[in-house]
């Protein structure tokens, strides 16, 4: 991420909520079984959660504990779907 020029040092993850999923507008999950899981894990998120790769139809795999070209792979896939839900979202302004 520093060779895009983003600082994520102050990042955490976190375990997602009731009260995140309530107060959500989208929620966007990395594949399906993801999106399956939080969905019944979590009801309130029907008609607001997707898959990040929907609009191309791809899952994002998680290149936990693989090289670097596992994390390369799913940061191109994370940026391409980013950028189709901005263009979604700004359809709907």
């Amino acid at each position: 991420m520093a060779e895009r020029g983003i600082d994520i040092e102050a990042h955490r993850a976190r375990q997602l909520t009731a009260q995140m999923c309530q107060e959500a507008d989208l929620i966007l999950a990395m594949d399906e079984a993801q999106r399956i899981h939080i969905g019944q894990r979590h009801p309130l998120t029907r008609g607001k959660l997707f898959r990040l790769g929907e609009v191309a139809r791809v899952d994002i795999p998680d290149p936990y504990r693989m090289g670097r070209p596992a994390f390369e792979h799913a940061l191109q896939l994370i940026a391409a779907g980013a950028q189709a839900w901005a263009e979604r979202i700004r359809k709907l302004s």
